[in-house]
């Protein structure tokens, strides 16, 4: 499944596609990328956690280690020979 954008906002004063590549051409300059901001900037929707979800406690790590099946076993061993073979020879 293929997703389409529609962009058209961002042309929306004539719709030139190619005014809109050479307006934009040299995005290194810093005028140009707070210009962009500005468009993008009302069509984008941008939250943290933080402002959307206050009660949420901190987070929680747990390690839990376990034994490899014998195929994990037998697999991992398989990698680490086929590794060493083609480092060293």
């Amino acid at each position: 499944m293929s997703t389409k954008f529609n962009f058209n906002f961002l042309f929306c004063k004539n719709r030139d596609l190619q005014g809109f590549l050479n307006e934009f051409a040299d995005i290194a300059k810093e005028e140009q990328v707070k210009k962009l901001h500005d468009m993008l900037g009302p069509h984008l929707l941008r939250r943290l956690k933080a402002d959307v979800l206050k009660g949420i406690p901190s987070k929680s790590e747990f390690i839990v280690r376990v034994e490899l099946t014998p195929l994990q076993k037998y697999a991992f061993s398989f990698g680490i020979i086929y590794i060493f073979r083609f480092i060293y020879h």
